[in-house]
């Protein structure tokens, strides 16, 4: 199991505040974390993923009964994100390739059933840079939910997505975010009903 334990977190830009005194114990299940914009949510994923520091308060990543520390955090967190980018003249098959070089897939996964669950089988050859901002979207989430790791953290992630491509989203996310700890920031209710538990960054101004 794997545990984000946030004691009295704050961040501010310079003067501005983003958020104060965010207390939360992080565990196995899924999160929905909404708010306004401007409320902090993707500076908090950021920090949850350990983009970001906190301005003031204590953050720990808890793996079984071990302390993770912030150098070794990536091998147990998979983000997408819309500041988190893939290379852009990578194909598709090739950023599948790339991936698998630092991270393993999800179970008995491989580079060849990654691709299938995609969608993107028929763009395979497809620079990223060519690729619409859907499918795009399509393949950074591919990459994030398919990883083995024990962390999933989704910023926004049906944004570009067709109602197609957002049911698609949700079968993988229901079947390959199980028994892990995932994240969702976001405001569509799409999203949210996919998550076990809610946070409102309201709640920390």
């Amino acid at each position: 199991m794997f545990q984000i334990d946030c004691h009295n977190l704050s961040k501010s830009f310079g003067l501005t505040p983003i958020f104060r005194n965010f207390t939360y114990k992080f565990d196995q299940g899924s999160y929905g974390i909404a708010g306004a914009n401007g409320s902090g949510k993707s500076t908090l994923i950021k920090i949850l993923s350990g983009f970001l520091t906190p301005t003031s308060g204590n953050i720990s990543f808890i793996h079984g009964d071990k302390t993770v520390e912030i150098e070794d955090l990536y091998r147990h967190v998979s983000i997408a994100a819309p500041y988190v980018e893939m290379y852009p003249d990578l194909t598709v098959s090739e950023s599948i390739s790339y991936q698998s070089k630092f991270k393993s897939w999800y179970a008995d996964l491989n580079n060849k059933s990654v691709l299938e669950l995609s969608g993107l089988a028929l763009a395979k050859e497809r620079p990223v840079k060519f690729l619409s901002s859907g499918m795009r979207q399509r393949l950074k989430l591919t990459l994030c939910l398919l990883s083995n790791t024990n962390v999933i953290i989704l910023d926004e992630p049906t944004t570009n997505l067709d109602v197609n491509a957002q049911n698609w989203f949700a079968d993988l996310f229901k079947t390959y975010g199980k028994n892990r700890l995932s994240l969702i920031a976001s405001n569509e209710i799409f999203d949210l009903d996919l998550c076990e538990k809610r946070l409102l960054m309201q709640d920390f101004k």
